[in-house]
């Protein structure tokens, strides 16, 4: 009977350190950050920016390597990230939330709210930049080579 006991013990231990581990190891916020302008795609992929499509009379690229900043709604930083060259990132952050998803690229930031719906898809959109930012981007990395 003790034995059986014990058994059982170790097992309800077992399970709730499980649980445990499981629910500490959060979601994951998944999405990709995009920017307008003007600019040709073959003159932006030339300068290494990738085009994504083409709406409404401006072009959308990636804003590859922005940085992302999720805090949960007490603005406790939960979860850092940068996107990768297409824009695309994917970030660990603590699960059954709503966030507020700071994202910056070339002097530019923009805040999201997203709920913990959207976690697993989402696009975060930096707006129209306009020919003379673009340029000073590119100036300066013709510049770094």
């Amino acid at each position: 009977m003790k034995r059986i006991l014990a058994s059982v013990l170790i097992s309800i231990m077992l399970l709730i350190s499980f649980s445990a581990i499981v629910n500490a190891s959060g979601s994951t916020l998944k999405g990709e950050v995009q920017f307008r302008s003007s600019f040709s795609s073959s003159y932006m992929a030339k300068h290494g920016y990738v085009f994504i499509e083409e709406s409404n009379k401006a072009n959308i690229f990636a804003a590859g390597e922005a940085e992302i900043i999720v805090k949960n709604t007490n603005g406790m930083v939960v979860g850092k990230g940068k996107a990768d060259r297409n824009g695309i990132f994917s970030i660990s952050v603590t699960e059954g939330e709503n966030y507020k998803v700071l994202v910056k690229y070339h002097g530019r930031k923009t805040e999201y709210e997203v709920s913990d719906l959207d976690v697993k898809n989402f696009t975060a959109y930096l707006g129209e930049f306009n020919s003379e930012e673009v340029g000073n981007w590119i100036d300066a990395k013709l510049k770094v080579r």
